[in-house]
């Protein structure tokens, strides 16, 4: 019986070179890059308003860690109107 031992070996190797290209695009890819910026965005608005407002300071970092640490992600409604999904949140939440 033949050993296929370095041949698995190779798969493996390969399939896990997939797996980290695969990986690193999906972080790359445009709209988080967008949400990314969106939220850092909203936190600096946020902070600002707070501190014209008198809002505490431990407060306001509360609130700002709390809005840079939201998940980014596809956001995604269903408008009764025409009962088709839409993600445009995705890209322009918080305009």
């Amino acid at each position: 019986m033949r050993s296929y031992a370095g041949a698995a070996l190779a798969l493996a190797l390969g399939a896990a070179a997939v797996l980290a290209v695969v990986l690193l695009a999906e972080g790359r890819r445009p709209w988080k890059q967008y949400a990314r910026l969106a939220r850092e965005r909203r936190a600096a608005i946020y902070v600002a308003r707070a501190r014209a407002a008198g809002t505490p300071e431990a407060l306001i970092r509360s609130k700002a860690a709390a809005i840079g640490r939201e998940p980014i992600r596809i956001r995604q409604i269903v408008p009764t109107l025409t009962g088709k999904p839409e993600r445009c949140l995705t890209c322009h939440f918080g305009i």
